[in-house]
């Protein structure tokens, strides 16, 4: 029985992730080719109108419905709009304001999920829904409405240049690609593929973390607390190691993180005892607290930034896959086998996959940037 409802937690992480992919697909449509403040200020304002919405629902299907349609949204809101608007305005330093930009996303959690349950336990699932419509409205909407803007050009600022230098992997490429161009190379679907397969590996276990904790002896509090810990790290490590991204080679950044949790998920197939889980909490949130910053440095780095929106949108409905499928098959294994053994030995293999992806991007996209270094002003 406990099997079967952690499989079912994983089918739930599973759908949203199909959900989100829908969302990317849609949202490459029409938003992504404008990302920007605009379509900041839009899906926030559709954002606001499924939260009221949802506090509404009177059935099954209009929640599913809303579910859709919001991660379609989220998809637009989290991703593309906003790794665009910091690649415009940060050039030299893209992967500290990526990291920090993305920090807001664990602080978020921090701030909101004991309020948002302490509203549901008091009043109501549905005016907790009211209630987050209300923040966007309060907050969000004027925010992008009057103060976001598209480029520093427009408040007739310019990013002042870093001393000595200019990390590689800080300067977009000078030779911008659209879609259809972006699509045909090589690395355009290394970088796809390594993110997802990284995606497999760090949502798969995020989700079933406590369930695989409490199977090898810890309590419900231990195997929470100790997921507590590393989001409470791997927030900390955004705001404070983003400055790494900008300095280290990106595809050797992702590679990196990738073997770095490989083998923290191998100590964990090992033993599962007090030393080897201090050395895991921080392995595992180094790699968690910068990997969601590789794929738009890469896209950015070898397709530059004019179409960058729709060339992450692209890559983001392949990347995607990881986060749909990755939860489902790993309840699936835990199913099968009665352990999670199988699964952490799948997870592995995926970040192992991931790094070799990571790799392949230097000699895959070696001609475009071959390219943007003869296109580049001199």
């Amino acid at each position: 029985m406990e099997g079967t409802l952690f499989r079912v937690g994983g089918l739930g992480v599973s759908v949203y992730g199909l959900f989100l992919l829908a969302g990317f697909g849609a949202g490459l449509l029409r938003l992504v080719r404008s990302a920007g403040r605009a379509g900041l200020t839009q899906a926030e304002a559709l954002d606001l109108g499924l939260y009221l919405l949802l506090a509404g629902l009177r059935s099954l299907w209009q929640f599913y419905a809303l579910m859709l349609a919001a991660a379609v949204f989220r998809a637009w809101l989290a991703n593309v709009p906003v790794q665009s608007l910091v690649s415009r305005w940060f050039r030299w330093r893209r992967g500290q304001a990526l990291s920090l930009a993305n920090a807001g996303l664990g602080i978020g959690g921090f701030v909101f999920t004991p309020l948002l349950v302490y509203i549901i336990e008091e009043w109501g699932w549905r005016q907790a829904f009211a209630f987050s419509g209300l923040v966007l409205l309060a907050y969000f909407l004027p925010v992008s409405l009057f103060l976001v803007r598209d480029s520093p050009a427009e408040m007739g600022l310019e990013e002042p240049p870093l001393s000595g230098a200019v990390p590689a992997n800080s300067a977009a490429s000078a030779v911008s690609y659209r879609l259809a161009e972006a699509v045909r190379t090589p690395v355009f679907w290394a970088i796809a593929c390594a993110q997802g397969l990284l995606y497999v590996g760090q949502t798969s276990f995020l989700i079933h973390a406590v369930p695989f904790l409490r199977s090898e002896g810890l309590t419900a509090g231990g195997a929470a607390a100790l997921v507590s810990a590393i989001t409470a790290l791997y927030t900390v490590l955004r705001v404070t190691t983003g400055r790494l991204t900008d300095l280290v080679p990106t595809r050797l950044l992702g590679a990196g993180i990738a073997l770095l949790q490989a083998a923290a998920l191998g100590l964990l197939l090992w033993s599962v005892s007090p030393v080897t889980l201090a050395m895991f909490v921080p392995a595992w949130a180094v790699g968690q607290a910068n990997g969601f910053v590789i794929e738009p440095l890469l896209v950015g780095r070898y397709f530059g930034l004019v179409h960058f929106g729709a060339v992450l949108g692209a890559s983001g409905v392949v990347s995607t896959m990881g986060l749909a499928v990755g939860p489902y098959l790993t309840g699936a294994l835990y199913d099968a086998s009665g352990s999670y053994d199988a699964a952490l030995l799948m997870l592995v293999a995926a970040l192992g996959l991931a790094a070799a992806c990571y790799l392949a991007v230097g000699p895959l996209g070696r001609p475009l940037l071959r390219r943007s270094l003869e296109a580049a002003p001199s």
